[in-house]
């Protein structure tokens, strides 16, 4: 394992010999532990090199290498109206959860109407791109018979 930053390991390491040298810091100690062997599996490159400029390049998962011009409209058409149609709903949602919490003064009351209005956008969200997610697949399925 080859490190890119052989200094900050070093001090990390003199930390924890530091750390290591009172009976108090033993818990603290074992996680210094942790830490370094974490910073240090992120200061490595041990990630295969790509082959191949496709694989430089990658696409997202959900497009095939060979994508049709059709389909790479539906594509396109589709994030459009996920933007569009989550811009508006955010627009609308934000609204209401904005007046609800200038409408009340209490705090408790505020928490309360607040976090259901955000609970409730989040699943709006999810329904909407779930149904984006189904009709591009029922519109795609019907072309590609």
């Amino acid at each position: 394992m080859q490190l890119h930053n052989p200094r900050l390991y070093y001090s990390l390491k003199t930390l924890l010999a530091n750390l290591a040298r009172s009976d108090d810091n033993r818990f603290v100690a074992a996680h210094v532990q942790w830490f370094v062997k974490e910073v240090r599996a992120l200061l490595s490159f041990d990630a295969p090199t790509p082959d191949t400029a496709a694989d430089r390049f990658a696409l997202p998962h959900r497009f095939e290498p060979r994508l049709s011009i059709g389909g790479a409209g539906m594509a396109v058409v589709g994030a459009i109206i996920r933007m569009v149609l989550g811009s508006i709903l955010f627009a609308v949602w934000g609204t209401a959860i904005w007046s609800a919490w200038s409408f009340f003064d209490n705090w408790i009351l505020r928490i309360a109407i607040v976090l259901p209005l955000i609970a409730g956008f989040f699943v709006t969200l999810a329904l909407l791109m779930i149904g984006i997610s189904a009709c591009e697949h029922r519109i795609h399925s019907r072309f590609n018979q």
